[in-house]
């Protein structure tokens, strides 16, 4: 095909059709993995009665899909960059397939321990590859309305594994659920094998159009990782908010709700739901605003973070005095000011090249998905300081998890501060 070809031309519309199957792969995929990252708030209780699992215990079973998942981000980056999205997307997510099918199945904590860490061993290679594809086949300036979109896509998973999850185990039961879960993850694989390019095809190269560019050696990407100062301080600036986000939203929420509220599972559901859509509805307007309208990318992310850090004062100062209503307004602000740091992906990729724009975005997310893993099981190990009574841990119990977080996101606050951006116009729209 020639660069002359008209946008209307068919050529063009097989190119097109070829990139929305492609992009499908992922926005089909990246709401598995958040199902299985937040999926634990609502089944805790079911959890604990199949495995006789402690608070450490259950917050070891959640954080087991973050650990593998944060310490291969920087792995996958680098395959992504080096040997293309293609393999690394079908094989990673093969294996998370297979996890998923394990955890299902699994009778013993261990064997849901392998479980929890294949699942989060093989989605590691899910949002890279989504940033590669969108680097790829995408032109700069949608850069960032496509991350909102994804995020957008994984938070309806994580709305699916709030109410209707706490619904679909009580009638059907949690095994039941997470082996259909298992089944939609094989069909994705399969799907994937299908359709995935790695980039588009020579001559589909006009100004604008994609950013194409050479494969770097392994050599290159490794060397980045190491100097990219910029990349490690935002990483840092991430790791609190999203350990907190996940942290409650993924897994303590549910049992704060219910040790302190005495909230039967529908209403923790609908709780934790409130604040996935309110993350999932924020993403593509956020995105559509750093791309679009705001000309800077770190002042959103820092205006983010205060907003986040400041709705977690009252769920320390009133942790068992906030009425419902209440409960529901801050879920939903704490969802809405998240997708505030989204923004911060592309910020740092507007900071490097473009060939080697997977490799720093993996720093990145290595930081933000180890905040997942920590965060889940230090207030596990907070929480489990205090004695657990007949109707749960005390308001106390949560008081002091809760502040942890309050202080450690402040000081994202003021990492995201002495954070660079790209000079002049970010949004990448030149």
């Amino acid at each position: 095909m020639s660069q002359s070809t008209a946008t209307g031309d068919l050529p063009s519309l097989r190119l097109r059709l070829l990139r929305l199957a492609i992009t499908s792969v992922v926005f089909f995929a990246f709401p598995l993995t958040f199902f299985h990252r937040m999926g634990m708030a609502v089944i805790a209780g079911d959890l604990e009665g199949a495995f006789t699992l402690s608070a450490s215990a259950l917050g070891l079973l959640g954080a087991a899909y973050f650990y593998p998942y944060a310490l291969m981000q920087i792995p996958v980056g680098v395959m992504v960059d080096t040997i293309g999205a293609r393999r690394v997307l079908t094989v990673g997510f093969g294996v998370a397939s297979v996890g998923a099918l394990l955890f299902a199945l699994a009778f013993s904590f261990e064997q849901a321990l392998a479980g929890r860490l294949l699942i989060g061993l093989g989605s590691a290679a899910v949002f890279l590859t989504a940033q590669r594809i969108f680097i790829n086949w995408y032109p700069p300036r949608q850069f960032a309305l496509m991350g909102g979109l994804l995020n957008t896509a994984g938070n309806f998973g994580g709305l699916m594994a709030a109410m209707p999850l706490a619904m679909a185990a009580t009638a059907f039961g949690w095994r039941e659920v997470f082996l259909g879960v298992a089944a939609s993850m094989i069909a994705v694989t399969l799907f994937g094998l299908l359709v995935l390019r790695d980039r588009p095809p020579e001559g589909w190269q006009r100004k604008g159009r994609h950013q194409t560019a050479p494969q770097p050696s392994l050599r290159e990407t490794l060397a980045l990782v190491v100097k990219a100062r910029q990349a490690w301080l935002i990483a840092a600036g991430l790791l609190p908010i999203f350990g907190t986000r996940f942290a409650i939203n993924g897994l303590w929420g549910g049992p704060f709700l219910t040790d302190v509220y005495g909230l039967d599972p529908a209403q923790v559901g609908a709780i934790l739901m409130s604040m996935t859509l309110a993350a999932a509805l924020g993403g593509p307007v956020v995105g559509y605003l750093s791309d679009r309208v705001v000309r800077s990318r770190k002042r959103l992310v820092v205006a983010g973070s205060l907003g986040f850090t400041l709705c977690l004062v009252p769920m320390v100062v009133a942790t068992d005095a906030i009425p419902l209503p209440g409960l529901y307004l801050l879920m939903i602000a704490l969802g809405l000011l998240f997708s505030i740091w989204l923004p911060a992906f592309a910020q740092t990729k507007d900071l490097y090249p473009a060939a080697l724009a997977t490799t720093v975005l993996s720093v990145v997310n290595f930081a933000a998905t180890l905040g997942g893993a920590l965060y889940q099981q230090l207030l596990g190990v907070i929480i489990g300081l205090f004695e657990k009574t007949a109707s749960g841990y005390p308001p106390d119990a949560y008081r002091a998890a809760f502040g942890f977080c309050l202080a450690t996101t402040a000081i994202s606050t003021a990492l995201m501060a002495l954070s660079r951006e790209k000079p002049g116009d970010s949004r990448g729209l030149s």
